[in-house]
């Protein structure tokens, strides 16, 4: 079984408790109550400054009583501004259709361009 979350606190006071006695555990850039619980769960070897120092991407890993310094690969980056309106336009053209070509008994998709919101129902 696998649980993320954004953060430890986030999680209900049982969950907490059954998730602290795991063998492994991956923590990422984390902030201070998250750091300082972990500090404790991974038993001193790794300090909270340490835990709260990581960048994006950057963190530590426990296996049993193994501890490993961890980093993903960076996010490839966007290609410029343009990339919204590419991510917009394709959006619009996968899920939305022209208001005057719907109604309520009959919600067929189809791909409609638009050039104003305001011509768009999202189905």
């Amino acid at each position: 079984m696998i649980l993320a979350a954004q953060n430890i606190q986030s999680l209900p006071a049982d969950v907490v408790q059954a998730v602290s006695n795991v063998g492994t555990h991956v923590v990422f850039q984390q902030g201070w109550d998250d750091a300082n619980h972990y500090f404790k769960a991974f038993g001193g070897q790794i300090g909270s400054e340490e835990l709260l120092s990581c960048r994006v991407g950057e963190g530590f890993a426990k296996l049993g009583e193994e501890f490993a310094e961890i980093s993903t690969k960076q996010p490839t980056t966007l290609r410029g501004i343009g990339i919204v309106d590419e991510i917009r336009d394709q959006t619009r053209e996968l899920y939305c259709v022209l208001r005057s070509e719907t109604n309520d008994s009959d919600k067929d998709v189809g791909n409609h361009n638009s050039e104003s919101l305001d011509d768009l129902d999202v189905i």
